[in-house]
């Protein structure tokens, strides 16, 4: 910040500080503070840790939920006992893109009577990512409770 030194004749000193670049320094840092926080919000996953039996999902008997594991090879269905899994598949396999979300998501919108909730869980070495794209399939079909169980 640069200032303007003008000495008067009685030997003080007038200086006057150009406040303009401090000011927009301040303006940056608050309009910087309110994006990230924004945007904090946006990329937040609300999910519900179901882990040793301590979460949303533990009113519901463990026969009322659809269980998604996701292992290096594709996504394992555990269907709910009341639904008619004569046609539903236990195992869907990855293809060379990755997992078949899309076949998730047609076989959970075909299904007549929406199922109450869900639980996704993973293997150590399933990338976080896939993990998510399962919560936002579960979430995209409707199911209103998804949990993520921890083991």
């Amino acid at each position: 910040m640069a200032g303007v030194v003008e000495e008067q004749k009685n030997g003080n000193l007038n200086v006057d500080l150009n406040l303009v670049p401090f000011i927009d320094l301040l303006s940056m840092l608050v309009l910087f503070l309110l994006i990230t926080a924004v945007w904090l919000q946006v990329a937040a996953l609300p999910a519900s840790l179901d882990s040793n039996k301590a979460g949303a999902l533990t009113q519901l008997k463990q026969s009322q939920k659809l269980n998604i594991h996701l292992t290096n090879h594709g996504y394992a269905l555990s269907w709910p006992d009341g639904m008619k899994t004569k046609n539903l598949p236990k195992y869907l396999a990855k293809n060379n893109q990755g997992y078949n979300k899309d076949i998730l998501l047609k076989l959970l919108k075909k299904n007549p009577a929406p199922l109450p909730s869900a639980s996704v869980s993973a293997e150590d070495l399933v990338d976080y990512g896939y993990v998510v794209e399962a919560i936002d399939v579960l979430k995209e079909s409707g199911i209103p409770l998804v949990a993520l169980t921890a083991d």
